[in-house]
């Protein structure tokens, strides 16, 4: 082999010597990333916003949002994600790629199902745009949604589509989307939201943002591979989700926060009426920044009805107690089964009583 210029390190490679006769596997994996991370992308959104959703991928659709962890109430969205260089027109929304065209599949996918009337988005994303008419010429728009088209150029697509799809109206709920993701270093563009959402979830902590990213993308592929259908809720979100509590859960083990000096000296008076030995002072504090860490944005319903329990009772007996100990020691008393079971043991509990009074 002979080295390049006059760097004799650099050597040719042999494989490159004659042109690939295959890339479209290159091409399939890289639009299998980019779903993925525009996936990861929408559950940051989402976990911005403090909302509690689960997000499942290749299922029914590319990707798949609840607005609930309640299966009784959970609304969804559903979304097909296309990594292409081009923009769809009213006419390549009907492109035929196999049995159906783009748009068709999307609508076959979502509005022939028994639960169609509880999805309340039905998204097109693309990373090459639209170039659809619109009502308001001028608009720049990175949602396009129904409403938005002009009057011929809504005609157009019911036509195609009432001779595709006879059977299938164009719905109200159907929106086309520019993602904010781009299509090329998507993988640090995506860090970097991550990033963005720990600083400000946890300002000044010491946040392993690679160890999170990981974790997400990791799971998210092992939800992907899973083709077994679920019939029961919990069990799909589990084996085929990912939801809200599961990422606080990773947010929380890959965050280290130091516990504010005041609240740290707060404790230690607070310990010091128990009685307690020297070793359980020491786990009793290792439980406190481990709770510390869990309260970092929770999304955790018993939780915070925990917090709105322990404030309650303060307020509702101020006065009674002279030391925080006693009240700590009330509450803990007084708290339910059902929130008890949240904490894996005294320890757990105590700390997490403590905190609460102490960070008022």
């Amino acid at each position: 082999m002979s080295a390049t210029g006059n760097d004799k390190d650099v050597v040719d490679n042999p494989l490159a010597q004659d042109p690939q006769r295959e890339t479209s596997g290159s091409d399939t994996h890289r639009k299998y990333n980019y779903q993925y991370h525009w996936a990861l992308c929408r559950v940051l959104e989402a976990h911005e916003n403090e909302d509690e959703y689960a997000l499942f991928v290749e299922c029914h659709d590319d990707v798949v949002i609840t607005d609930s962890l309640n299966a009784r109430t959970a609304k969804f969205e559903f979304n097909q994600v296309k990594e292409t260089a081009t923009k769809h027109t009213s006419g390549s929304l009907f492109y035929k790629s196999g049995k159906n065209s783009v748009l068709a599949k999307l609508l076959l996918d979502s509005c022939t199902k028994s639960f169609a009337d509880r999805i309340k988005n039905i998204n097109l994303v693309s990373t090459g745009g639209f170039d659809l008419k619109l009502k308001k010429a001028n608009f720049n728009l990175d949602i396009i949604k129904v409403g938005h088209l002009e009057e011929s150029e809504l005609k157009t697509i019911n036509e195609k589509l009432a001779k595709e799809l006879p059977d299938i109206p164009l719905p109200d709920t159907l929106a086309f989307i520019l993602p904010d993701l781009p299509p090329k270093d998507f993988r640090n563009a995506v860090k970097g939201r991550i990033l963005t959402l720990l600083e400000k979830l946890a300002p000044n902590g010491n946040n392993d943002t690679v160890s999170i990213y990981r974790c997400l993308i990791e799971d998210l592929d092992q939800k992907g591979e899973e083709t077994f259908d679920y019939l029961e809720w919990e069990r799909a979100l589990k084996k085929k989700a990912v939801t809200s509590s599961q990422v606080q859960s990773i947010i929380e083990r890959n965050v280290k926060r130091t516990v504010d000096s005041d609240l740290t000296s707060s404790l230690n008076d607070v310990l010091k009426e128990y009685g307690f030995k020297s070793l359980q002072v020491r786990n009793l504090k290792h439980a406190f920044q481990r709770y510390y860490n869990r309260r970092l944005g929770t999304r955790n319903t018993v939780l915070i009805k925990f917090s709105e329990f322990v404030k309650e009772f303060e307020l509702t007996h101020s006065g009674e107690f002279d030391e925080i100990s006693k009240l700590e020691i009330a509450i803990r008393q007084a708290l339910s089964v059902q929130i008890k079971a949240e904490f894996t043991d005294e320890n757990e509990l105590i700390v997490a009583i403590l905190y609460e009074l102490l960070s008022e």
